[in-house]
């Protein structure tokens, strides 16, 4: 329980930085395709669990590489009188499109790793456990398969930034949730099935992202500006604000009507309000 937990944390942690192109993406997925992989050996998913440990994991280092020699940058300023402050805005991946050969071939490689896995799969379990369970499961075993080859295929193409990855992963999503709800006489663990209904929800999401980085990586990338503007903007008022309330204290003169502070404190008066006007 503990690992599935975790797993399913860091899952969807990962998987929502992947949205958004952002390059911490794959330290999260060490962590996940760790906890992930040693749940999944726990539970006897024998496919899952050689896919997360000796693939996921240690492919994560070469995303880190990948994603970042290829980053969208920007900067945004902020002038004054006196100085001016400049900024860096959070980098974005770019992101790419198949075309139709290379479609052709991601179907043909998780079509032939597929076949691969199904035999190889009771193979790994029985070498490292004795026992396959799902040996005599037809559907169950060709779902493990299927899983395995479509997310070797998604997970390179969003290492290379590939907009496509998206459909493999609702693919994934879509059959992992099948797995997971004892459809496929797998038994139902409700923390991880929970993880791959909000992965296919961020894989709509990612799907939409991703377009739309690839068609407008303009509007993408002063979307992210506007987005870090706004926020140094609302730092500024927040210190604008401090500075007013510390002048109003720091200003406020003896008085024997408590009313006259807010604070309801003996002694202050607001040097805003009306002074006394005299007698003569």
């Amino acid at each position: 329980m503990c690992f599935s937990g975790g797993a399913a944390f860091t899952g969807v942690l990962s998987v929502v930085l992947t949205t958004k192109g952002k390059l911490t993406a794959f330290f999260w997925g060490m962590i996940n395709s760790l906890l992930y992989g040693l749940f999944a050996y726990a539970y006897g998913y024998a496919g899952d669990a050689q896919l997360n440990l000796f693939f996921f994991l240690p492919v994560q280092l070469w995303g880190i590489w990948s994603w970042g020699e290829q980053m969208l940058e920007g900067q945004n300023s902020v002038g004054s009188d006196s100085n001016e402050l400049t900024e860096n805005v959070s980098n974005t991946v770019q992101s790419r499109q198949l075309n139709l050969w290379q479609w052709l071939v991601c179907l043909v490689l998780a079509g032939g790793i597929s076949v691969g896995f199904y035999y190889e799969i009771p193979v790994f379990a029985k070498a490292i456990s004795g026992v396959y369970f799902f040996d005599v499961k037809v559907v169950a075993r060709t779902l493990d398969s299927v899983v395995n080859a479509l997310s070797m295929i998604g997970q390179m193409l969003s290492i290379w930034r590939y907009n496509e990855q998206w459909y493999f992963w609702l693919s994934v999503d879509v059959l992992q949730i099948a797995m997971f709800t004892g459809v496929a006489g797998y038994g139902i663990v409700i923390n991880v099935l929970v993880m791959w209904i909000l992965f296919t929800l961020n894989a709509l999401s990612g799907l939409y992202a991703w377009q739309m980085r690839y068609y407008y990586p303009e509007t993408a990338a002063n979307h992210a500006e506007d987005e870090s503007k706004d926020a140094k903007y609302q730092q500024i008022i927040d210190i604008e604000n401090d500075v007013v309330v510390d002048i109003h204290d720091a200003h406020c003169t003896t008085c024997r009507d408590p009313s006259a502070h807010g604070n309801g404190s003996e002694g202050f008066t607001s040097p805003l309000a009306p002074l006394p006007v005299s007698g003569n």
